[in-house]
């Protein structure tokens, strides 16, 4: 066996093995998002229209609500959403480390706004949402050092390893002529294409197949990609000759992220709310279907007349007149029977199915900030409901940042310091492990029960300490700030370390000295000025106690200086 025709037989196995996924998922295609997915590979470029079962777009609406929280809740371009940390908290007190991990922290930022992150990963929540599994692609780029893409449910199969980890990817995917011969090159490519290519056929379709899997072989210090821990192969598929690829290359480490919504092992593919809410957004359309049609006899009710107008003109339009001749017993031209829906019974069944649906994709929860009666409650109850609703996505958080963020930050971090973007770190940190913190929205309202509980203590103890002051003694209320400025994700600068506050503390100590010795100069010089200006007889009170007695001559400078 060839090592193509092996490519193609796991091909086929692990298509085989996500064909019961497929029905669901095309379900979710026809009643939620019509354009997304790619089940086949000549799904591209269709303008058809594909929404005829969308009566009632209530879901597709909740969807765009839950990408759009997501977004801005968990990986905003808008505000910090991770930092880089030390496990060792003195450590992470050092001015020198904050102040690097502050460097990289930056020039990482720069390289996700600068790449097409932002760009793409309203697509993986959106995959995540639907389908359940997304996958996202991150490529090494000399322009902007990262780039990412996305590929769609339906074009590519998936495989884990013992841990429950994805770590082989198979796509099935069309490609141009031009396409080819540009990325791969005129000689790699098969002798159809090449023929194509010399005609002038540059958009002529051609399927092609993509493979990243682990390399038994693999040693990370091969100078060579293809001998890399991870194989990435591309081949034409049927292409001239058994053992022709397009690529082969490969990769330190798996550069595919595939985060899934829920996923329940031994599965590889995820649950999603799409498919939790499905029956309701079927259910949805019937109602909104039926409710039409009801409105429909209602105003334009099938009509019934006698026998001697079927050939004659009929009409029910308003203002409209039909003549009918009728004889006893006989009726005219009237509704054949009487259409009274229950409208209101109607629309409150349907607004129920409507409140399940926007449920399911959270979309209550990422409006509870627009929804709430801001002239009723406080921003702070606010913010407290909304901290206690976050808290329902907690699972999905810890998904996101195991699958998808965390690894997305350590392969980014270490791609900007292989190519020298950030200069070496402190010697201080040399061999200490780095770990990723989030900051986002979502992150900080995990964190929000353990904020208002340093709040809270420092208030009892406050009070506590209007009773008994020394009880102010039990509180170490600098831990209990760099806890809550960790909490709450302030930026490192904001507060300063340990040693800065203590040098800190002793310049003030001096201050304070000093300017108590200066008050007692000031002091005794005064007294000593209101001594000298208070008369007695013909002397002054200041004489008087440096010369004794009254009758006594006040001594010299000689006898003062014995």
């Amino acid at each position: 066996m060839s090592t193509k025709e092996r490519y193609d037989r796991r091909l086929n196995k692990l298509k085989n093995e996500r064909e019961t996924w497929v029905n669901h998922w095309k379900d979710i295609n026809d009643y939620l998002v019509p354009r997304r997915g790619r089940f086949l590979t000549s799904e591209r470029n269709k303008g058809d229209k594909k929404n005829d079962k969308i009566i009632d777009s209530e879901a597709t609406q909740a969807v765009n609500i839950l990408v759009s929280g997501l977004m801005s809740g968990v990986t905003s371009p808008a505000r910090k959403w991770f930092r880089l940390v030390t496990p060792d908290p003195d450590l992470r007190e050092f001015g020198p480390v904050k102040e690097w991990l502050n460097m990289v922290e930056t020039v990482m930022y720069d390289v996700f706004t600068a790449s097409n992150l932002y760009t793409v990963l309203p697509y993986v929540y959106e995959e995540m949402a639907l389908y359940g599994t997304a996958a996202i692609h991150q490529l090494d780029d000399f322009e902007s050092v990262a780039r990412f893409q996305v590929y769609p449910t339906g074009e590519y199969s998936i495989a884990q390893d013992h841990h429950y980890q994805v770590n082989t990817i198979y796509r099935e995917v069309e490609q141009t002529v031009e396409q080819l011969v540009t990325k791969y090159g005129y000689e790699k490519c098969s002798g159809h294409v090449k023929r194509a290519y010399d005609k002038g056929d540059m958009d002529l379709w051609i399927e092609t197949v993509h493979l990243i899997e682990p390399n038994p072989d693999g040693d990370s210090d091969s100078p060579f990609t293809k001998d890399m821990p991870y194989r990435s192969v591309c081949y034409e598929k049927g292409a001239d000759g058994p053992e022709d690829f397009l690529e082969v290359s490969g990769y330190p480490e798996f550069p595919v992220f595939a985060p899934r919504w829920h996923i329940q092992p031994p599965d590889v593919y995820g649950r999603s709310p799409g498919m939790d809410c499905l029956g309701d957004v079927k259910q949805l359309q019937d109602q909104q279907k039926k409710k039409s049609q009801a409105i429909a006899k209602l105003v334009n009710p099938p009509m019934v007349g006698p026998s001697s107008l079927k050939n004659q003109r009929m009409s029910t339009l308003p203002g409209d007149v039909t003549f009918v001749d009728t004889a006893q017993g006989a009726v005219g031209f009237q509704p054949a029977y009487r259409v009274e829906p229950r409208l209101n019974d109607m629309l409150v069944d349907i607004q129920d199915v409507r409140d399940r649906i926007r449920r399911a994709f959270y979309a209550d929860l990422f409006l509870l900030m627009t929804s709430s009666d801001r002239r009723q409650i406080t921003a702070t109850e606010i913010d407290s409901r909304e901290s206690e609703k976050l808290l329902v996505l907690g699972p999905l958080m810890g998904r996101l940042d195991r699958h998808l963020l965390s690894p997305l930050c350590e392969k980014t971090f270490k791609r900007i310091t292989s190519l020298g973007l950030v200069p070496p770190a402190p010697q201080e940190l040399q061999g200490s492990e780095l770990k990723t913190e989030f900051l986002s929205v979502m992150a900080m309202a995990q964190k929000a029960q353990g904020v208002l509980g340093i709040q809270e203590a420092a208030g009892f103890v406050g009070n506590m300490a209007q009773i008994q002051p020394d009880v102010i003694d039990k509180m170490d209320f600098d831990q209990a700030v760099d806890e809550f400025a960790a909490m709450r994700g302030l930026p490192p600068g904001v507060i300063r370390n340990d040693d800065d506050v203590v040098e800190l503390r002793d310049q003030r100590q001096q201050q304070m000295q000093m300017q108590q010795m200066a008050a007692m100069g000031q002091q005794a010089a005064e007294g000593a000025k209101t001594l000298s200006d208070t008369q007695t007889n013909e002397r002054n009170m200041l004489t008087d106690i440096l010369g004794g007695n009254m009758g006594t001559a006040p001594p010299t400078a000689d006898e003062m200086a014995i």
